[in-house]
């Protein structure tokens, strides 16, 4: 059964603190996106 949600990303708050981890421009939105996705088993609308 596929379920739908909507996620919201405080930019800030997510910059910060990835920063300490990895290199911030290396994040691919789209396939961090389409790995929650799959993940979840999420629909795209």
């Amino acid at each position: 059964m596929l379920k739908e949600a909507i996620i919201f990303v405080d930019g800030n708050n997510w910059y910060h603190n990835t920063k300490k981890i990895i290199d911030t421009k290396e994040i691919d939105f789209i396939k961090l996106a389409k790995f929650i996705i799959d993940k979840f088993n999420f629909k795209i609308k």
